[in-house]
């Protein structure tokens, strides 16, 4: 599969998180990743594209993945406005947003996503 294409979603039913085509049900309006020719349903806010860069490690990186990058950790996310994935950073820059240009340059490592670890976003004080 192209990476470009590929999406991610923790399933409705047990949590587990899924990899494939993006879809929703004609019909009943239901969020759906298709893995392997099979659709499961997944909740719908922790869909997440792929933003087609590996970390350091290898591991493909998605939208609201959280990654270390030297001392600086934030969250992948989607600039509506420059249309492009961005790392955007809450530690250091109190209410305003830190965006950081990521791209293949970057050797940053995924340290987790912001469903399974939200306390990796926490501003700490």
């Amino acid at each position: 599969m192209n990476e470009r294409y590929m999406f991610r979603g923790k399933q409705n039913d047990n949590g587990e998180w899924v990899k494939g085509w993006y879809s929703i049900g004609y019909v009943s309006k239901n969020t759906f990743i298709c893995e392997n020719g099979r659709y499961y349903e997944v909740i719908p806010e922790t869909v997440g594209q792929c933003v087609c860069i590996k970390d350091k490690n290898g591991t493909m990186i998605f939208e609201g993945d959280v990654v270390r990058y030297e001392d600086i950790v934030f969250r992948i996310g989607w600039n509506k406005f420059r249309c492009r994935f961005e790392g955007i950073n809450k530690y250091d820059c109190g209410e305003s947003l830190c965006q950081f240009t990521f791209n293949a340059n970057v050797s940053g490592e995924v340290i987790g996503n912001v469903h399974d670890n939200p306390e990796l976003m926490e501003v700490k004080e």
